[in-house]
């Protein structure tokens, strides 16, 4: 198990837990990171819609689609109590991954791919003072550089979504053979057998070197033609530097929970 501490100075994110009903051994309380296969929760959680979101959807007043947080995910939220017992869930969970290879992955995701991305791209517009289509991923770095209470959620540390309670941590590599022990093998197959979202991070690069200056708007014109990258044209040894300094409480984070702790299979 992993229990986080907080210095006092340290960024905590306003973030989001989740029940995951009908686990084998009770229920479950997942911390809801973005960019850590969030979408496969989110699709896991809203495979049975809350009656109330039925009733109001059937009434029309029912203001935002299912997958929306504020949507029928509302209805599996947990309010912070510090104790999961009282809340009836018997572990909390959370998925985390390397920083830098998160970082790209939002980048290509956002900027690249243009998937849900009007919040960060108006936050960044207002924040930089430029065009999110001209931003490189050097760009994005001093974005992200700017101070996290300034900048979207999907760049908010991991660690910073946590409470203060011990987790269960997945390594998010490790996802589906962590839950295969906590839920149903057909129901991990089905939601969590796959990439959701998946931004090419890790897929085939067909281009050599780095891309760090390279601006968003040429990457997609690039993707257009049928050219993908990997996270490697965009982890350079100074691009690497910048993130191990922006991100240090995830590194250690990382650390601290060691390659023993890290698996429940």
């Amino acid at each position: 198990m992993y229990i986080p501490h907080f210095s006092p100075d340290e960024f905590r994110a306003p973030t989001g837990h989740y029940r995951l009903a009908r686990a084998r051994d009770g229920d479950i309380l997942y911390a809801y990171i973005r960019k850590n296969s969030s979408t496969a929760f989110k699709q896991f959680i809203n495979r049975r819609p809350h009656p109330r979101y039925l009733l109001k959807t059937l009434l029309g007043i029912e203001k935002f689609p299912k997958m929306h947080l504020k949507g029928n995910m509302r209805y599996s939220k947990v309010p912070s109590t510090g104790n999961i017992e009282t809340i009836g869930c018997n572990t909390a969970i959370f998925v985390y991954r390397d920083p830098a290879e998160r970082l790209v992955s939002a980048f290509m995701n956002k900027f690249i791919d243009d998937d849900g991305s009007m919040d960060i791209k108006s936050n960044y517009s207002r924040v930089m003072g430029k065009e999110p289509e001209d931003a490189t991923f050097r760009d994005f770095i001093a974005y992200a550089a700017l101070g996290f209470a300034e900048i979207d959620v999907h760049l908010h540390p991991q660690k910073a979504h946590l409470w203060d309670i011990p987790y269960q941590p997945i390594p998010m590599g490790h996802l589906k053979e962590a839950l295969s022990v906590m839920l149903p093998k057909k129901t991990v197959e089905r939601y969590f057998g796959r990439k959701h979202n998946s931004s090419d991070a890790n897929a085939r690069n067909t281009f050599e070197g780095a891309l760090v200056d390279m601006p968003a708007k040429i990457l997609q014109a690039e993707k257009a033609k049928g050219n993908t990258f990997a996270k490697c044209n965009f982890l350079t040894e100074e691009t690497r530097a910048s993130v191990s300094r922006l991100y240090w409480q995830d590194y250690q984070m990382i650390e601290e929970i060691g390659d023993s702790l890290a698996l429940v299979v």
